[in-house]
């Protein structure tokens, strides 16, 4: 990977730019907002392929009406709520497919950073989560933007739509290549049913 230094120019049907890349971060310039994803590992690790996948969109809701009580097939029960939306993209679009399902003209902030964190390992497999960090806009922490569902996954609040895309490495090393592959509500079950089991937090 070259340095941040280097400049190039993607141009988007939805006119994301992509104007820098770094060792850790991704900057995209719109016409009116600057983004930058931080810590974004899967620029320089990623294996070059064109299959198609699936990522999970977790979308802004309550689930207090599942975990409140006592069901022990309560992961199965989040499954079913009306909150998630399957996309499909590929290595070639995955950051524009990402930027443009995080919703972000919902907020009136010109330069949004958008978190990504690993929320879970599996054998060969990486769980990571992608949010708009809103922590300091506190003008949106309020009921309609709380995304429970995505700050329980991820250990903290989160008031956008958040996206879970899963990665495979053969050494659950992220300084080895990676290949993207799908994600299902199964799998997202899978991993909330083994932290709660086993009391693992994010």
């Amino acid at each position: 990977m070259e340095s941040s230094k280097q400049n190039l120019s993607n141009e988007t049907e939805n006119k994301h730019i992509i104007y820098g890349l770094g060792d850790k971060h991704i900057i995209f310039k719109t016409a009116n907002k600057h983004i930058i994803y931080e810590n974004f590992y899967l620029q320089k690790n990623i294996m070059e392929n064109n299959d198609t996948f699936d990522c999970l969109i977790i979308k802004p809701g309550s689930i207090q009406q599942v975990v409140s009580g006592l069901d022990l097939d309560y992961t199965s029960k989040l499954m079913e709520l009306d909150l998630f939306q399957i996309i499909k993209t590929n290595i070639g679009n995955f950051i524009e497919v990402i930027t443009t399902n995080l919703d972000l003209n919902k907020y009136k902030i010109q330069n949004l950073n958008i978190k990504t964190k690993v929320v879970d390992l599996e054998p060969h497999y990486i769980y990571t989560i992608v949010y708009i960090d809103l922590e300091k806009a506190t003008e949106y922490h309020n009921e309609t933007n709380l995304n429970e569902l995505a700050s329980l996954i991820n250990g903290g609040k989160i008031y956008s739509n958040a996206i879970i895309y899963r990665t495979y490495s053969p050494s659950l090393s992220l300084t080895e290549p990676l290949a993207m592959c799908s994600i299902t509500k199964e799998d997202l079950r899978r991993v909330l049913e083994y932290r709660d089991r086993f009391g693992i937090e994010s």
